[in-house]
């Protein structure tokens, strides 16, 4: 499939044109590596590869070594590709003290912010970095699906390719074994896995309609603070989206209303 430009490149050109690292967040298989690949940078580290996360993950300061010896293009500093870097929180903290005395740029890819925030000695490097979502193609991007293709099958760059119907629901199947294995039980963010999945699939359904989490309870057999919590989960790992609801009260507070929510 040939390469498709994304929205985001100019914003991602721009903050790294004015000497701004930039932390690229997106869901699995949305583009993130396909695309950092393309910026040409003299340093990639892929932290999805085992032996390579346990290196930094067992030194990280490994890492203020590998940068400090590249060799900077002319009139320019090295840009440097974490892909993945919530494999090893630890690894921000040599990141900063890079990026503080401008030894180089970086570009650092997400798929989880949840495993961010779940380690508290987490640095997320705040006022450093300019922070940008990829999402799956958007209409701009790739116009030529139908709108009922992009509704049940969503819009991620390696689904979009699949022309057979079937092929695809098999591919979204894994997509999604893959998610609930390594992301749900492997990091036991809930307790009960079944409960879990029968969720996402009552929540997928109702992507883009009102959230109606005591319904949803009552679906799944938890209670509703659960369901919540589970929400939570798919927003922090960038599954879904919450969209706010609109207001013409200033007065109003956006906790009394239930948000729709978008599932990708």
């Amino acid at each position: 499939m040939e390469y498709i430009k994304r929205t985001v490149e100019p914003e991602i050109a721009h903050a790294l044109g004015r000497g701004r690292s930039v932390f690229l967040f997106g869901a699995r298989q949305t583009g993130k590596t396909t695309l950092v690949n393309r910026l040409n940078p003299q340093l990639t580290i892929s932290l999805i590869h085992p032996d390579v996360r346990q290196r930094y993950e067992k030194s990280p300061a490994l890492l203020r070594g590998e940068v400090e010896a590249l060799t900077p293009p002319v009139g320019n500093i090295p840009l440097v590709v974490l892909d993945e870097v919530q494999k090893v929180p630890a690894i921000l903290d040599v990141v900063q003290d890079l990026i503080d005395r401008r030894v180089a740029l970086f570009v650092l890819t997400g798929s989880s912010a949840r495993k961010l925030r779940r380690h508290a000695q987490a640095n997320l490097l705040p006022g450093r970095m300019t922070v940008l979502h990829l999402d799956p193609f958007g209409l701009r991007e790739y116009p030529d699906m139908t709108l009922e293709e992009r509704l049940l099958d969503g819009a991620l760059p390696g689904i979009v390719g699949v022309r057979d119907p079937k092929d695809r629901e098999q591919d979204l199947t894994a997509y999604v074994t893959t998610y609930l294995e390594e992301e749900i039980r492997a990091e036991s963010a809930v307790r009960n896995l079944g409960s879990f999945a029968r969720f996402l699939e009552l929540a997928a359904a109702e992507s883009g309609g009102i959230g109606q989490p005591a319904q949803l309870a009552s679906e799944v057999g938890v209670a509703h603070t659960t369901i919540g919590g589970y929400y939570q989960i798919l927003e922090d790992c960038l599954i879904a989206e919450r969209i706010e609801p609109l207001s013409s009260s200033a007065t109003r507070k956006k906790t009394h209303a239930v948000e729709p929510v978008s599932v990708l």
